[in-house]
């Protein structure tokens, strides 16, 4: 899934979007202690991010 915001970051942009992390189940951050749901609308950098 893209959306219309990737193609503002730089190619070697760190960033991610939390939609494309593998601990976001069910719209919450499973990495987060209070399992947040993020809103989605800008790519962040996150420690726990994983693929």
């Amino acid at each position: 899934m893209q959306t219309q915001n990737d193609s503002h970051a730089p190619v070697d942009d760190d960033r991610h979007y939390c939609h494309q992390c593998a601990k976001l189940i069910n719209g919450r951050c499973i990495a987060s202690p209070t399992r947040y749901s993020p809103v989605d609308t800008h790519p962040r950098r996150c420690a726990d991010y994983k693929a």
